[in-house]
């Protein structure tokens, strides 16, 4: 790809980027827009082009509600994180919404995304969103926490009965 014609696509990405970070309350049609420009993004980060300069607007969209945008926005986060890990902090108040949400999904995608990012400032957010978590759920954490630690104990044999 030419510089002159990836220059201008990058301008066009980071257009369309500010515009979709712009609605609140986007249609299907805009999340389907949002979702294929999230591919293409995806799609020339795979193939090895740099688009760290999307950083800033790619932070702006996370925010989003779909999962396979959220997905997209998480790999394209820890993939720049430790080149530009005064702007990944930016995304910290998101993931931490993340590991608060409903949807287990969402929790482990946002927890996984935070301890994948190398950046030495969000181990304390990280560390601070799982302790509140557990806190919220002490009686639950308990149980989950103890029953795979717990050693397996063959059930008692009846009286009487030689084996």
């Amino acid at each position: 790809m030419s510089e002159s014609r990836r220059g201008n696509e990058l301008a066009e990405m980071s257009a369309a980027l500010r515009a979709h970070a712009a609605k609140a309350n986007p249609t299907k049609d805009q999340q389907h827009a949002r979702r294929a420009l999230f591919q293409r993004i995806i799609q020339y980060l795979t193939i090895g082009l740099d688009m760290s300069p999307l950083f800033s607007d790619v932070i702006m969209n996370a925010h989003t509600k779909d999962m396979a945008t959220k997905k997209m926005l998480y790999h394209y986060l820890t993939h720049y994180a430790q080149a530009k890990a005064d702007l990944a902090l930016l995304t910290v108040n998101t993931l931490q919404k993340d590991c608060r949400d409903e949807d287990p999904v969402v929790r482990g995608l946002a927890v996984r995304s935070m301890a994948s990012m190398r950046v030495p400032d969000l181990v304390e957010y990280l560390v601070r969103s799982r302790l509140a978590r557990a806190r919220a759920r002490e009686e639950e954490t308990h149980r989950t926490r103890t029953a795979p630690v717990s050693p397996r104990t063959p059930p008692p044999r009846p009286l009487g009965l030689q084996i």
